[in-house]
């Protein structure tokens, strides 16, 4: 837990010098977003520090039910895990999104995300404005 704890601090400090305080060059946050992104060795990074935040997540949450004396329970360590794992992948469909919307087209790119996590009525949207 404490080097995952330190990987994750490391990786705020990291995040927050990127974005936060980034070089936006005359653009918005969006432009920096992109830009940030399409670098496919910062995806991956940004990906491993989720999955590393994921497995953080899940101990922390198991270690809190445990400390309320419900770690007997099978159903809270299965609900650790998920939320670990929620979590984790919210933070990283993002990064991979945009990868994959810039070098594979916005068709793919969406029916990812559509596979990942939006619901029916965002994809009916999505194609009713003509983008799907």
């Amino acid at each position: 837990m404490i080097y995952s704890g330190m990987l994750i601090l490391v990786f705020v400090v990291l995040h927050l010098n990127t974005f936060k305080y980034g070089d936006l060059a005359g653009g918005t946050l969006y432009d920096l977003v992109v830009r940030i992104f399409s670098n496919g060795l910062y995806v991956l990074g940004y990906v491993v520090a989720m999955l590393i935040l994921g497995f953080h997540l899940w101990h922390a949450f198991h270690s809190a039910f445990q400390s309320l004396g419900l770690s007997a329970r099978p159903r809270l360590k299965a609900i650790s895990m998920a939320l670990g794992l929620i979590i984790a992948g919210g933070f990283s469909i993002v990064p991979v999104f945009i990868f994959f919307s810039l070098y594979m087209g916005h068709r793919l790119a969406f029916y990812i995300a559509h596979v990942l996590a939006l619901n029916k009525a965002h994809v009916l949207a999505l194609k009713k404005a003509d983008v799907l």
